[in-house]
Formats: structure tokens, C-alpha cells, sequence
């Protein structure tokens, strides 16, 4: 029997607004920011106190660098669903390659079974998560 091979999806670019803000304190810490503000505008205040909930989203250090560049402003960051998605088909792929079952990927991705089927049906396919 021969074996399909499941490749990785591309790792997709972020949206402008959210490379601005990538720019200043790191593609990671932007993603944890728009997985919590889902493309609500945040609001960095001029002199951010550590209670602040960004500073508990991305730490003190990362959060002083905002306020450096865009302390005072309002800023609308995009959603980031295709980073998410890509992050969660990587994992899918990453786990049936180690020799996980679809129930297991689905129990561990925390998706359905049938979203780790599809998703490994386009990855075999050789397509590009959306």
C-alpha cells in the first residue's frame, strides 16, 4: 500500500494592521492580543499600570513597548482566524504523521472528527490551509 504524504500547510502572512502592531512586539504576542480582542479595537493608554489585562496577555516588557509606539492610541487588529486555522491544521497534520488516530487528533485539537478528516484530505491534496 502505498502511503500519501501530508504536508504542513504555508504558514500564512498576518493582515497590515496586525504586521504594524507584529512589528513592535512580535508575531506571537500580536496573535495572543487578536485571539483576545477579535477585532475589537484596543485602547493602549499613554501609562499602562501592570494591571492592565494587555499587560496579562503579553507581559510587562512587551506591553512597555506598546505603549512606547502607540501609547495614547486606539488600535483595530484583525481577527487572525487564517493564523489560528493554520496553527490547528499544523497540529492535525503533526499528530497523524506520529501515528495518532483521527479520534485521538480530534480528542487532543479539541475539533470534530470529521474537521480532522477534511483537513487531512486537503493536506494530502497538497493544498494550502485557507
Amino acid at each position: 500500500m502505498q502511503r500519501t504524504r501530508i504536508t504542513e500547510p504555508k504558514i500564512p502572512s498576518l493582515p497590515d494592521t496586525a504586521q504594524i502592531i507584529a512589528d513592535v512586539i512580535g508575531r506571537d504576542a500580536t496573535l495572543k492580543l487578536a485571539s483576545v480582542a477579535k477585532h475589537r479595537a484596543i485602547y493602549i493608554p499613554k501609562n499602562m499600570p501592570p494591571s492592565h489585562w494587555v499587560v496579562s496577555i503579553v507581559g510587562p516588557e512587551t506591553a512597555k513597548r506598546l505603549v512606547q509606539k502607540f501609547g495614547g492610541e486606539l488600535l483595530v487588529l484583525a481577527k487572525c482566524a487564517n493564523i489560528a486555522r493554520h496553527e490547528r491544521d499544523t497540529r492535525i497534520a503533526r499528530a497523524k504523521r506520529a501515528g495518532l488516530t483521527d479520534a485521538q487528533i480530534a480528542a487532543a485539537v479539541r475539533v470534530h472528527v470529521r474537521t480532522v478528516r477534511n483537513v487531512l484530505a486537503r493536506l494530502k491534496g497538497g493544498q494550502v490551509a485557507r
